[in-house]
């Protein structure tokens, strides 16, 4: 059996609506999981005992917040659910 897994990457810098535009969208595909990014990261930054809040996030070396992102793709993309979108930043 061949399992199919979309995944929609909206992108945007912030106050352009995506969020709006992404959470109707999964809220019209049945079935579909939306998650944010950065909330990906801040869930693995605070699991590893990184950073202690959310501030902490954009205080980071670009280094660290590099391994984290990728921390945070990994998991994402690890996620079960057959139609996924993900909202995230291009800053």
């Amino acid at each position: 059996m061949i399992r199919i897994r979309l995944r929609v990457v909206v992108v945007g810098v912030p106050g352009v609506g995506k969020s709006t535009v992404v959470e109707a969208a999964a809220t019209a595909w049945k079935g579909s999981r939306l998650v944010t990014f950065g909330t990906v990261m801040l869930e693995e930054g605070l699991r590893l005992k990184w950073i202690k809040h959310r501030d902490q996030l954009r205080k980071m070396r670009v280094e660290e917040q590099t391994k984290l992102q990728r921390i945070a793709a990994r998991k994402i993309s690890a996620m079960k659910e057959s139609v996924l979108f993900v909202d995230t930043h291009l800053f």
